[in-house]
Order: structure tokens, then C-alpha cells, then sequence
């Protein structure tokens, strides 16, 4: 049979960088910081943005970026 007329079921994949440490950061360093990833991700030269800080509920829902 040829290869043209063969079916396969395929799934995409893609490899996830995640780190052993997380960083518990303040308001005033999540600011920077997620000023920061917004930046980034509004390059079109840059692919992926990931980081390894955590930002607890209460600092989340007072940040106004």
C-alpha cells in the first residue's frame, strides 16, 4: 500500500520546562515581574516565556498591570 494512502491517528507534543523551585515573591517584585513577562511576550522574536515565581490570591487580585 502506498504511504500516501495510509492513516494514522498522530498527537502533538511539545516538551514543558518546569522547575524544581518556586519563588514566592511580594507585590512589589510580582509587579516588576509581571511587567516584565508582558514585555517579552508582546516580542515577536520571543516563543515561550515561563518562570518560576508564585504570587499568592491576595497579592493577584490587588495587582492592577
Amino acid at each position: 500500500m502506498p504511504v500516501s494512502k495510509l492513516k494514522a491517528n498522530t498527537l502533538p507534543s511539545e516538551l514543558i520546562w518546569k522547575s524544581e523551585n518556586n519563588i514566592n515573591v511580594e507585590k512589589e517584585t510580582a509587579e516588576k515581574l509581571f511587567k516584565l513577562l508582558n514585555v517579552l511576550e508582546e516580542n515577536d522574536d520571543v516563543q515561550i516565556v515561563s518562570s518560576n515565581f508564585e504570587v499568592s490570591d491576595e497579592i493577584l487580585s490587588s495587582l492592577t498591570i
